[in-house]
């Protein structure tokens, strides 16, 4: 696995990289991560099965889009790749402050100018993306309630019906929240679908704390 990994950090940086170090950091209930550095170049590594390849996929998509669109520092994506049995997403070492913090407000500032860009005219998303290992489809829309309705409430519904949860019946309540949403009017905005506490942080780079934002788990973003 972890020459593969090597292999792929080579062909991308352009550099015979191997690494001498390999750290396990505090992992999530579907990926492994890893810090990996050979004493000069350190990257964050997660690990999922071969099967989670276009998630980790969908989640360099997102950071790019991220990275493009706010003022927030996001990890650069390295490579991502598998072998026989797993798959990997290398993203760039951002090394957090630990120290307590009382800046947040400004931190929901620069989210809310993210929020205020309006450069996309429909509903949806170039790629599907995912909560945890769940798809969660992003069909363009041009219309909003259309969007909430089909691919939010009703990729739900039908996700209990898989699993024979039948509480409702689904083309009732879809029409019934597009009814009720038809009015109301909002503009496309891209939305960071996984903004929380363990998704943030802040990097210290003297003599100033700058608010930036270090997206090293996932990244879920949509117009919505």
């Amino acid at each position: 696995m972890w020459k593969t990994v090597n292999e792929h950090i080579s062909q991308a940086i352009h550099y015979d990289f191997k690494h001498t170090y390999k750290r396990q950091l505090q992992s999530t209930n579907t990926d492994k991560l890893f810090h990996l550095t050979n004493g000069t170049h350190n990257y964050l590594v997660k690990i999922a099965l071969k099967s989670e390849l276009e998630r980790l996929e969908s989640e360099a998509v997102g950071l790019k889009l991220l990275t493009q669109n706010s003022i927030f520092m996001v990890p650069d994506c390295i490579v991502t790749g598998a072998n026989i049995e797993f798959s990997f997403i290398v993203l760039e070492w951002l090394v957090l402050d630990k120290q307590p913090h009382t800046r947040w407000g400004d931190m929901g500032k620069h989210l809310a100018m993210l929020h205020q860009k309006h450069p996309q005219a429909m509903y949806g998303f170039d790629v599907d993306n995912y909560l945890a290992t769940t798809v969660q489809p992003n069909r363009w829309h041009k219309k909003w309630d259309v969007f909430y309705a089909e691919e939010r409430i009703g990729w739900q519904l039908q996700l209990l019906a898989e699993k024979n949860i039948n509480l409702v019946e689904p083309e009732r309540i879809i029409n019934l929240v597009k009814e009720q949403l038809h009015n109301h009017h909002i503009e496309p905005s891209l939305l960071h679908g996984d903004f929380w506490r363990g998704n943030m942080g802040f990097i210290k780079i003297y003599p100033l704390y700058l608010i930036l934002l270090a997206i090293t788990v996932t990244a879920r973003l949509i117009w919505q």
